[in-house]
């Protein structure tokens, strides 16, 4: 498990992750601004939440 661990830290898993959550919260803000604006239905924001899932 040790192993396991220090791989993970020496490929920055967590630094990616952590950048991949970061973005696609900051997508989502903007289409949850933006998409009212221009009158997009409802189910295109959870296709783009089921997307970055």
């Amino acid at each position: 498990m040790a192993s396991l661990i220090a791989e993970l830290r020496r490929r920055n898993v967590l630094k990616v992750a952590v950048a991949y959550i970061a973005f696609g919260w900051l997508l989502l803000s903007i289409g949850d601004i933006f998409f009212p604006m221009l009158n997009a239905p409802d189910w295109v924001l959870k296709n783009l939440l089921l997307i970055l899932a």
